[in-house]
């Protein structure tokens, strides 16, 4: 079904030709539909089933190399689907989009391995990301007793990580996320823990490490958390030089916050580091230093290295 947008921004249905409904492919778990277009245009989605839309039903790339829109549609439930595309010129998020066209997708015997797809922003593909761990899902979960979990992002060497966990709520989880770049195996690792059990969302966002401007959205995961542990998980705030220097926590493990006991005159972390790193700290209220309230020094006998913080 063609509609006025699909004929005045001049979008060409490569496949399927000449027809109103699209079939799984054989042997596959989803639909594809290709579709060229002006280089000024721009598409989106949706897969719905009884209006419904369906959450990781659809997957939209462009190929730069035959400079088409390939187009997958993954259903999660046999039935009578709608697969709508709509369309807009101009190429910033800003702007109203118009359905172009639609097809049917009659699924009357669900595949054997079902598959879903990550929510996915124009930047993904912009900046040439690849998720190469969870695969064909866009939906982790997470449960007995399993505290996190990690998604691997192979990106080019010009382009940073930032995370964000957030509830059903849109509420950030303070502590939830650690994406940090492995030297070793050329990877992004993306850890997220949620702080109690429910719906999260694992957002991945990215940037060019040239681009002084903010991280945008690139590619977002829902996480099932059931089970997770009374005292869960959480992660301090760590900055690239953390990971290249091979620094490790040794104290307080497994939390974003450091402990200050109550018979203590200070809080500690423990730091393990190469003999050729050095450390020096402080400790802010108000975003204010306070002066003489922090030490770093090399424990010998433990071989750490100890920062305190007397607030």
């Amino acid at each position: 079904h063609l509609r006025p947008p699909y004929f005045d921004l001049h979008i060409e249905l490569v496949s399927p030709r000449n027809q109103a409904h699209v079939d799984l492919l054989p042997g596959k778990s989803y639909a594809l539909i290709l579709l060229r277009t002006p280089s000024d245009v721009r598409l989106i989605a949706d897969l719905k089933l009884n209006n419904e839309k369906i959450e990781g039903g659809h997957y939209i790339m462009f190929d730069k190399r035959k400079q088409i829109y390939r187009c997958y549609f993954a259903p999660s439930n046999i039935g009578k689907h709608t697969i709508t595309f709509y369309a807009k010129r101009g190429d910033s998020d800003l702007g109203q989009y118009s359905s172009a066209l639609d097809f049917k997708l009659d699924v009357t015997q669900m595949p054997l391995n079902p598959i879903s797809f990550p929510k996915t922003w124009k930047n993904f593909f912009d900046l040439g990301l690849e998720v190469i761990s969870p695969q064909n899902t866009h939906l982790v979960k997470l449960n007995n007793g399993a505290d996190h979990i990690q998604i691997l992002i192979k990106t080019p060497e010009n382009v940073e990580l930032l995370g964000r966990l957030q509830n059903e709520q849109k509420q950030k989880v303070k502590g939830g996320d650690q994406v940090y770049y492995n030297r070793r195996k050329n990877i992004w690792r993306c850890k997220f823990a949620p702080d109690r059990d429910g719906l999260f969302e694992a957002l991945i966002m990215a940037k060019k490490k040239s681009d002084p401007g903010s991280y945008t959205s690139a590619v977002a995961f829902k996480i099932e958390a059931r089970q997770i542990p009374s005292s869960p998980i959480s992660y301090p705030r760590t900055w690239a030089p953390f990971y290249d220097l091979g620094l490790k926590i040794e104290a307080p493990r497994n939390r974003s916050n450091a402990i200050w006991a109550d018979n203590a005159s200070y809080a500690e972390v423990l730091i393990q580091a190469p003999n050729d790193v050095q450390f020096s700290c402080d400790i802010k209220y108000n975003n204010v230093k306070i002066e003489n309230g922090s030490l770093a020094q090399y424990n010998n006998d433990k071989k750490l290295w100890q920062l305190l913080f007397a607030p």
